[in-house]
């Protein structure tokens, strides 16, 4: 089993949470969590995480009230690690506001490039090898009008060799080793000589949807891959 998800009162967790319980009753509980996020556009809502090493434990509570708790089992494919100069782990959560996103990459002192302007309603960032997605749903009249801090996190590509998956997979390996690790795609597209390869893994349920990952290949070689709705990406702390 990776992931449990309670949304009814009738099942509590081993410290004694139900759903309905209040945000202090968890906290009382459970302490001080390792992050909460919110969201400019939805304040009413709120998760707290809880991270202990293998496992995630979060909390969604509405108007501080606990809506729901999940437990989600830490795999190599639940988070995607780098160093930071700081010696200490900054967290980004798939949801997390580009706002709060570049406080804590700025206090971490983590370099990143980001456009001077956003196209549509999305917008890249790039740092340690990786671009970064941040955007919204909502339909506006022009890109002007967007309320730019409250874009979310939604997606990461990875362009180096630097990373690789859980099952060990890296850029400038084959497209044969791809097939032979990961087997038949859900997805295949071809554009130009390009193959995409979608992978979604149905047995890792996270908080927002399926844990995809989506290969590109090009001459026989990954160029790049990447990931919708991990849990989050950890800046680990370095030794």
């Amino acid at each position: 089993m990776k992931n449990i998800t309670v949304e009814v009162d009738q099942i509590s967790t081993n410290s004694g949470l139900t759903v309905g319980d209040s945000v202090d009753e968890a906290i009382r509980l459970y302490g001080q969590p390792s992050d909460t996020i919110c969201r400019t556009r939805y304040p009413e809502y709120k998760v707290l995480y809880y991270y202990s090493e293998g496992y995630l434990f979060a909390i969604i509570s509405e108007n501080g009230t606990v809506l729901s708790w999940e437990i989600e089992i830490d795999t190599p494919e639940f988070r995607l690690s780098l160093i930071t100069a700081q010696g200490k782990p900054v967290y980004l959560y798939i949801g997390i506001e580009m706002s709060q996103a570049e406080a804590r990459l700025t206090e971490a002192e983590i370099p990143f490039d980001k456009p001077e302007t956003i196209e549509q309603n999305t917008t890249c960032w790039r740092l340690k090898g990786l671009d970064l997605m941040f955007g919204t749903n909502e339909l506006r009249p022009a890109p002007d009008h967007y309320d730019i801090s409250s874009f979310e996190f939604y997606q990461y590509t990875v362009k180096t060799p630097d990373y690789k998956t859980g099952k060990g997979i890296q850029v400038g390996d084959t497209e044969e080793k791809l097939l032979e690790v990961y087997g038949p795609a859900r997805e295949t597209q071809e554009q130009n000589g390009v193959r995409s390869y979608c992978y979604v893994l149905d047995e890792c349920k996270y908080l927002l949807g399926d844990l995809q990952l989506i290969f590109t290949v090009e001459d026989g070689k990954v160029v790049s891959w990447s990931g919708s709705f991990p849990a989050y990406i950890c800046f680990d702390a370095a030794n």
